[in-house]
């Protein structure tokens, strides 16, 4: 699975540019989103040695909670998960949601590709798994969408990789 964000220029989520390239199995599906331009980053991003098993985690929730609740109860979760996580201005909480709704989005393209479709559900989206997230990274002093892209892109990229 290959998840990426890429520049498009302009003024964050103004300039919005969403792209389908990426596998899962033998479903292929592509999803990038563009942002903001290449950024650049004087220290490592945080919580990068943590990631890989965050992400283990995340997804057994995420689909454990598909298959109680569906999509919405997962939505509801997530909204949850993501509330807390800027109330306690707690940055492994929110990198843990973010885990959380990546692993629910390859989950429902899967999903929806094995039944011949196309397309997310609801909340199932790259751009939606940035907007929850990003308040959270704002609080705790990211306060670019630089910033906030570069943390998000490091994580995803330790998510996917093998």
């Amino acid at each position: 699975m290959l998840l990426r964000i890429f520049s498009c220029g302009g003024s964050a989520l103004k300039g919005l540019c969403l792209t389908k390239t990426a596998f899962l199995g033998t479903a292929s599906l592509a999803l990038a989103l563009t942002i903001m331009p290449t950024i650049s980053w004087a220290e490592a991003p945080p919580l990068l040695s943590k990631a890989k098993s965050v992400f283990e985690r995340a997804a057994r929730s995420a689909v454990a909670e598909i298959r109680k609740n569906g999509i919405a109860g997962l939505n509801g979760k997530l909204q949850d998960c993501y509330d807390r996580s800027m109330i306690r201005r707690d940055l492994s909480r929110v990198q843990y949601c973010f885990a959380m709704h990546i692993a629910a989005i390859q989950h429902d393209r899967a999903v929806i590709a094995l039944l011949g479709g196309e397309g997310s559900s609801s909340g199932m989206d790259l751009a939606d798994a940035y907007e929850m997230a990003a308040p959270t990274l704002r609080r705790v002093g990211y306060e670019s969408s630089d910033e906030i892209l570069s943390v998000l892109q490091a994580w995803i990229d330790i998510f996917m990789k093998d």
